[in-house]
């Protein structure tokens, strides 16, 4: 092995030249010339319109995030709303063009025939009927019309 370094090209061990120290620059030198003080201000300027820009444009997002946020739980609200009215609805049987009960006058004789009708003619025992009613108010002008029977059961599967 030599004495020199490969880096550098000079003997190990040798001292070299001293560093050159950097001063600050004096008061009136040249880079006082180079930037002026409205220079420096309007810099300072333009960069907090450009920082008020990106604080507007963060701001805005993030209310767009948050009334996503929203929208995306009402929706879903909405729809589990809506499931649990279509699972209630399940349980209701319309049907229409039935004739109404020609001899019952009283409510109670009404929802017996109901009853008669929807066990004898659809096959739903009396046992798997919650409520039996018809839908609308009898209409004297309309004899021929049928109103529509309106069947809850108490299971959805019986």
């Amino acid at each position: 092995m030599s004495d020199v370094d490969v880096k550098t090209n000079k003997k190990r061990g040798a001292v070299g030249r001293p560093k050159k120290v950097v001063k600050s620059p004096k008061k009136n030198s040249r880079l006082d010339s180079v930037c002026s003080k409205e220079d420096v201000e309007h810099v300072v300027k333009s960069y907090a319109d450009a920082t008020r820009t990106v604080q507007k444009n963060v701001v805005e997002e993030a209310a767009v995030a948050q009334s996503s946020k929203r929208v995306v739980e009402s929706v879903v609200r909405q729809l589990d709303t809506d499931k649990v009215e279509w699972e209630k609805r399940k349980v209701y049987v319309v049907i229409l063009n039935t004739p109404e009960p020609k001899k019952a006058s009283v409510p109670e004789d009404k929802k017996k025939e109901h009853l008669k009708y929807c066990n004898s003619t659809l096959g739903i025992p009396a046992k798997h009927i919650k409520v039996c009613r018809r839908a609308g108010k009898i209409d004297e002008s309309k004899p021929e019309y049928c109103r529509p029977l309106i069947i809850k059961l108490r299971m959805k599967n019986w």
